[in-house]
């Protein structure tokens, strides 16, 4: 999700260095844990996916 100002195209977890990613806690992402060790990768932990869009609607 991105707003129409700042768009975002995913293409692979590298896409998102410099970002914030909303994971689900006790879920994984395929390519991403190493770029959050690193601090590429911000990793915001919610509980439902729901919290997810409400945290993205305050940053817009």
């Amino acid at each position: 999700m991105s707003s129409i100002d700042h768009p975002f195209e995913y293409k692979a977890p590298e896409s998102l260095k410099g970002h914030t990613l909303g994971g689900l806690v006790g879920y994984r992402y395929l390519g991403s844990d190493e770029l959050i060790a690193n601090g590429d990768i911000k990793r915001v932990n919610v509980s439902h996916a729901m919290e997810n869009i409400k945290n993205s609607w305050k940053n817009v």
